[in-house]
């Protein structure tokens, strides 16, 4: 449904309207990153299903206040900070 619809885009429509549609529009879009950055950093599969959930959480407020040109990328940087502090 959202494949035609840009990263900015959803970024800007989640912003405006805090529905967790466009939200998930894009980290379904991403969503072998978290996975696969938290089992590299953790070793352990259920740890690291558990970061996801946490980082999808966290994503809520934080997208809200961030400036975020490359989602993609921020995402990366979000989940990996994320394992660091354990």
């Amino acid at each position: 449904m959202w494949a035609s619809v840009g990263d900015l885009e959803l970024i800007e429509r989640y912003k405006a309207t805090a529905d967790p549609t466009f939200l998930r529009a894009l980290f379904e879009r991403y969503a072998h990153l978290p996975l696969g950055v938290s089992l590299r950093y953790l070793r352990n599969r259920q740890d690291a299903e558990d970061v996801v959930i946490e980082v999808y959480e966290r994503l809520t407020t934080a997208l809200l206040k961030h400036d975020v040109a490359n989602f993609k990328s921020w995402f990366y940087a979000v989940v990996g900070k994320h394992c660091q502090k354990g």
